[in-house]
């Protein structure tokens, strides 16, 4: 993983103007003026890609980064002695994580706890990619999910309609839940105005 400078930074406010609205970053790995730019140039900052520690990610939640990007997966994970960015996510009061719910990426036991645990918080994504085999990132097709050359899982063959349908069918008692879940959160996120404190 690449460490961003001011220059990155430049590029991607000039090169992406108007066309990137939200960005995923490891909070630990970015200096906090250049997220604030990122922020005050409209950009919803999320954090993920991250090996942060607890007390990095709950600093940057508490700095304003409002949402975390597919929780449990390429984030550091909750364990007892270092709740990692898994914890950081689940104790902040405020901050919002997209979840891919295709039983691959994230297990479904996994997915209802979570969703115990941050209620509203939490909203569906689908992290869906197509098959390229050529350039730097190359995606292969497997039958439920793409993976890297080294077969690493890299994206999901998930839509949003799947991902609400498994959650109606291994909770179908709250389906009307799931639906709010749905339409609730990424426009909260979307509209988040948080600033760096």
């Amino acid at each position: 993983m690449k460490i961003p400078t001011a220059a990155d930074i430049d590029w991607i406010l000039e090169e992406g103007s108007g066309i990137v609205k939200m960005m995923t970053l490891a909070p630990e790995r970015c200096d906090q003026q250049l997220v604030k730019r990122l922020m005050y140039a409209g950009i919803i900052v999320s954090a993920g890609h991250s090996n942060a520690t607890y007390p990095e990610g709950y600093a940057a939640f508490e700095a304003g980064i409002p949402a975390a990007t597919h929780l449990f997966n390429a984030m550091s994970g909750f364990q007892h002695r270092e709740p990692g960015m898994v914890g950081a996510i689940f104790d902040h009061p405020k901050v919002l994580a997209s979840i891919v719910a295709d039983g691959v990426h994230v297990d479904f036991n996994a997915i209802r706890i979570a969703k115990k645990v941050m209620g509203e918080r939490l909203f569906l994504i689908t992290d869906a990619v197509e098959e390229n085999l050529e350039g730097a990132y190359k995606y292969i097709r497997q039958p439920d999910r793409f993976v890297t050359q080294d077969g690493i899982l890299s994206g999901s063959c998930l839509t949003m309609l799947k991902a609400v349908q498994n959650c109606v069918r291994k909770w179908a008692s709250t389906c009307r839940r799931h639906y709010a879940w749905l339409r609730r959160s990424p426009p909260a996120c979307c509209s988040a105005k948080r600033h760096w404190a």
